[in-house]
């Protein structure tokens, strides 16, 4: 999991939710969906029943964000793109242990 992608997924979300009730993205609506039908169950259950969750439950949304960044992207300059992307690479490697591998 990359915090860039988590910290972005809200306002990515929310730009394909807004895109989905248009209806102007069909690939809007799939990372709506998904996002509900992965991580919804798991969510009630913590707000209703106070059961624990963990953050390694957001694992199969994590494509669901990509998607919906992917729109977000659209509309963002090129220059913004490739800032991003260096950042998320950036935190892959700094987060993955290469050090214990080589």
């Amino acid at each position: 999991m990359n915090e860039f992608i988590l910290f972005s997924a809200p306002l990515a979300l929310f730009v394909a939710a807004q895109r989905t009730w248009a209806g102007t993205s069909r690939l809007g609506a799939f990372a709506v969906a998904w996002v509900f039908a992965n991580f919804g169950p798991v969510f009630l259950l913590w707000a209703i029943h106070s059961r624990t969750s963990y953050i390694y439950y957001m694992e199969p949304v994590i494509p669901a964000f990509v998607c919906a960044l992917a729109l977000v992207s659209e509309a963002v300059p090129r220059s913004i793109q490739w800032a991003f992307a260096g950042t998320v690479l950036y935190a892959f490697f700094y987060s993955f242990p290469f050090q214990y591998v080589f």
